[in-house]
Formats: structure tokens, sequence, C-alpha cells
């Protein structure tokens, strides 16, 4: 984890996050974390999917993909097995979709007006670090077998608070689907499951 937190068998850290963090909106409503989108690729899969399991509708599995399935949406529903023979769905999303939405539309929209639904503009406050910062341009859009990819502008590039914003716009996207089209509905014992 970041700022210094060292990551911990069954991530207590980030369980004592979510039961003690509270977020006040401009308009002056406080409310705790009821809903976390994890990233769950990485050296501790099974763990990540263990605690999924363990916070069955409150953290979300999520990890992005390269390849573009067959889907106009982005975001489709994966059955992954965890280490202890449960299922649950992971929603994977489409790195190349994500990225360009973030990138090109999210990011460059400083006028409200401008601002879509399925990318609304993002606005940083004055004291967002550099760190954030740099992080954000760590991946570039280039060509390749004839169709444009996001990729990391090395091998060495950091991209973990870019990964962040694109997860929340998938989460945002969830959000509105499951309002909207009851395609993606969180059911108890599972994650994000079609009908």
């Amino acid at each position: 984890m970041r700022d210094g937190f060292s990551a911990q068998p069954g991530f207590p850290e980030l369980r004592t996050y979510l039961n003690t963090q509270v977020f006040t909106t401009l308009d002056g409503f406080s409310s705790p974390i009821c809903e976390c989108y994890m990233n769950i690729q990485g050296t501790r899969w099974y763990a990540a999917l263990a605690l999924c399991l363990a916070e069955t509708g409150r953290i979300i599995a999520t990890a992005g993909a390269k390849e573009s399935p067959q889907t106009t949406d982005g975001v489709w529903p994966v059955k992954v097995n965890a280490k202890s023979g449960r299922l649950l769905y992971c929603l994977y999303f489409d790195h190349n979709i994500w990225a360009g939405r973030f990138h090109r539309e999210t990011i460059q929209h400083f006028d409200a007006k401008r601002s879509r639904p399925y990318a609304p503009a993002t606005y940083f406050a004055s004291e967002t670090g550099d760190d954030y910062l740099h992080e954000l341009m760590q991946e570039h859009e280039v060509w390749n077998n004839r169709k444009t990819i996001w990729e990391k502008v090395s091998q060495s590039a950091v991209n973990d608070y870019g990964d962040c914003e694109k997860i929340g716009l998938v989460q945002d996207w969830c959000a509105r689907m499951s309002r909207n089209a009851p395609d993606y509905l969180l059911r108890a014992g599972n994650q994000a499951v079609p009908r």
C-alpha cells in the first residue's frame, strides 16, 4: 500500500481504512466507505480474492485486461477461483477503453460543461502532490497492429494512481448501470453477476 503502509496478511490495514475513513462531500454530507473496488492483480492474487470473499459486496474484485472481448461496455464479469475453491466474480475492464476515457476525456475536461456522464470531469485539489500527477503521466497511446493502445512509457513506470482513477471510472459506470439497466447487480454471496 501507499504512504508507508506495508501490506500485511489478510490486509488489516485496508480493513481498518475502510472501517474508519469518513468522506465529506462539498455539500457537507459525510459518509463512511460502503463499497471498495480493489485491483486484485499482482503477487497477492489469492490473498486479494480471499479478502473479497470475506467482505462480499463491500470489496469488489477488479482487474484490467489488455485483450478486448466482444463487449461494447469495456467491463465484464469473470468467474475466478479462490484458493479455498469458492468462486467469485471479478470485474475485468478493458484497459484501453478506460485509459482512453481517462486520459482523453476525463482528465482534460476542466470545464463542467464538457463533462460527460460516462467520463465525468476530474478536478484536482491545489494540494495534490507531484507524485500523484507524475504517475498520471506514465502511460501514452501508441500504434500497435493497426490500432491504438495505451501502455506505460517505460517498463519501470509506476502508474498505481492512474490505475486508481481508471478503476474509479469503472466503479462509477457500474453504479450507473446498476441503477439504469439491471445487467450488473451485487448479490449476497456473489459479485457483479449478469442476469
